[in-house]
């Protein structure tokens, strides 16, 4: 039986039933906890080249669904983009080896030779079948099903299990089917939408309501763009769902509308409904949710600062995705402080009576990607920047210790005195540790240190490499999206880097951009010569658990160089998406707690 059946029953209809089969579909684990207990349940997995049954795994309430190990007739290969097999916990593409494959498809000869590959790891001859499939080994050599290589639903470079909005749906009481898919919005951009069906003796579902329901439990990225109630779920005479017979959604802003009142509000408004292809936007519309991404923000920020005569930053809209709050960010701005951007010096936020949280660059030397913690700082708190000194014409520092002695003279400029607040992300990590065992021997007090996937020494020799584009990316504040807009280009080239972003944020040249990446090189060799001090306070440490799920080897890295106690908080991010507004979202109150459980100081860093 398909799992789109099963949901439409009640398990207590069935209760002489002991052993239940699902195949054909992915399971959730809502279904599994529903009709699980008391019974057998097997999952079944299988395409029909290889006799549609390949794995069997057992199914149990509250453990991970898998696909299960194979069957007889069957060997399971998970590779990667190379043919390389991945270590376990990693996603990869699912192979099928064994007499149990079929010979081909009758008479298509190029589908065949596509699809029946050489099996690098078999006998000559020996071939393997490409599923499509993203799967990944658990330790205890089952399969987990991570969804389709030519189907993945990703929003704003973010890969989406949709499972797991289907599960948290099914958590409210007026819901008793669920189902997502990934569609487009009327300007191209992938989207969610969500179908429910009332559960039994329930009136049809309030939608508005259950986007607020989500909205407590889910990141915003994962938030359906539209919710729509429908009588059943379609399915195909086979029993699998039939995404063609669902009904057409309508994306329409959550928001009551209100015209904008002020010039900027008024410019920023009709920007946004130019981007986004609408009538009208309101200005408390979020720009994300309503479909734009980072690629279409990039153009319409340049549109808004030439019309305003003004600079305008992209790292604003990220913080302050309405018209009212980027109206409002651009009319408070300082236009003195706009030219400053690539200063050592980056004020985030001057205000404030606690101590500063000072915020240390990654691997290509700007701050602007720490913009969006000012949402989840308590208001007092000030927040700066540290910048690499690589946009003018000054000698770069010939080790990480000088570095960070550059840069702890400069936050004593701001405060003269401790307890200091460090935080660093990937080579910022690197720094702000330094400078707190530099502050610590010169006298000083640090009381925290957060570090955001930071290596205490690079897991590979970088030497002498090219800077990679996620790393200018990120660096410039742009999240996963753009990163996936790269395709199959040359990631370590410049030029490709900037053929994408055709128009550069505000305040930085492409010559800058070139010099930035020279020093962010020469760091990526001083890395390779650094050993790190002991830091004798405590530290947060926050892993980018979408890399290598379950890897703890980050954090390890700093043990025999942090005598206090160390926390580890993982998140579903890529190291590239760990300042990325909707990380720093989930990374945000941890962070405020750290910050707030001493007498403040922290310091944020970067990369490598």
């Amino acid at each position: 039986m398909t799992p789109t059946m099963l949901a439409a029953l009640a398990s207590d209809d069935f209760p002489d039933v002991r052993v239940l089969g699902v195949g054909g579909e992915a399971v959730s684990a809502a279904l599994v906890d529903r009709w699980a207990p008391g019974r057998q349940m097997r999952n079944g997995y299988g395409p029909t080249e290889a006799t549609d049954i390949a794995t069997v795994g057992n199914l149990r309430p509250g453990e991970p669904v898998t696909i299960g190990a194979a069957v007889h007739g069957f060997t399971l290969l998970v590779l990667d983009g190379r043919l390389n097999p991945v270590p376990v916990g990693v996603p990869g593409e699912l192979y099928l080896t064994g007499p149990g494959l079929a010979r081909g498809y009758h008479r298509r000869f190029g589908l065949t030779a596509e699809r029946f590959v050489a099996n690098p790891c078999g006998a000559p001859g020996d071939r393997m079948y490409r599923t499509g499939d993203v799967v990944a080994w658990t330790a205890d050599l089952q399969l987990r099903y991570h969804g389709r290589t030519d189907s993945q639903v990703k929003i704003r470079g973010h890969r989406i299990e949709l499972d797991e909005i289907n599960a948290v749906l099914l958590k409210h009481p007026a819901v008793g089917q669920a189902v997502t898919v990934g569609t487009a919005t009327p300007t191209g951009e992938p989207a969610l939408v969500s179908y429910v069906v009332p559960s039994t003796h329930s009136n049809p579902p309030d939608t508005e309501r259950l986007v607020g329901f989500v909205s407590e439990f889910l990141p915003r990225h994962m938030v359906p763009a539209a919710i729509v109630a429908v009588a059943g779920i379609p399915v195909t005479p086979t029993g699998k769902l039939d995404e063609r017979r669902l009904p057409a959604a309508t994306f329409e802003s959550r928001t009551p509308y209100r015209a904008p009142s002020t010039r900027t509000e008024v410019v920023v408004a009709a920007a946004f409904a130019r981007s986004l292809e609408r009538q009208q936007v309101g200005v408390h519309d979020d720009f994300f949710a309503l479909g734009g991404n980072s690629l279409s923000a990039i153009a319409m920020v340049g549109s808004i600062g030439e019309q305003l005569g003004r600079r305008v930053q992209l790292q604003w809209l990220f913080a302050d995705p309405t018209p009212m709050a980027l109206a409002r960010r651009i009319d408070m701005s300082d236009p003195v402080q706009d030219d400053a951007a690539l200063n050592v010096v980056l004020p985030i936020r001057r205000t404030g009576s606690a101590a500063p949280l000072f915020c240390i660059h990654p691997i290509i030397g700007l701050s602007w990607c720490y913009r969006p913690l000012v949402q989840h700082l308590p208001e007092d708190r000030p927040i700066y920047g540290i910048q690499v000194p690589g946009t003018d014409d000054s000698e770069p520092p010939r080790s990480i210790e000088a570095t960070a002695a550059r840069y702890v003279t400069e936050i004593r400029r701001i405060q003269p005195d401790g307890p200091y607040h460090l935080l660093g992300w990937s080579l910022g990590g690197v720094l702000a540790h330094a400078m707190a065992v530099l502050i610590e021997e010169q006298g000083g007090q640090v009381a925290g240190l957060v570090m955001l996937d930071s290596f205490a020494t690079p897991p590979v020799s970088a030497g002498g490499e090219s800077v990679h584009a996620g790393d200018l990316l990120a660096g410039l504040g742009f999240d996963g999206a753009v990163l996936e807009q790269l395709g199959a280009m040359s990631a370590d080239s410049l030029t490709d880097v900037l053929a994408v972003i055709e128009d550069l944020p505000h305040g930085i040249e492409r010559h800058q951009v070139q010099r930035l990446v020279d020093f962010a090189e020469h760091n990526s060799a001083l890395l390779q010569e650094h050993s790190p001090g002991i830091y004798t306070g405590d530290l947060l440490f926050i892993t980018a658990d979408g890399d290598s799920p379950g890897s703890t080897a980050a954090a390890d890295s700093w043990l025999s160089h942090v005598k206090g106690e160390i926390s580890t908080l993982a998140i579903p991010f890529t190291h590239w998406q760990m300042c990325s507004p909707a990380a720093l979202r989930l990374t945000g109150p941890s962070i405020a707690r750290h910050l707030g459980r001493r007498s403040d100081v922290i310091l944020v860093g970067g990369e490598h």
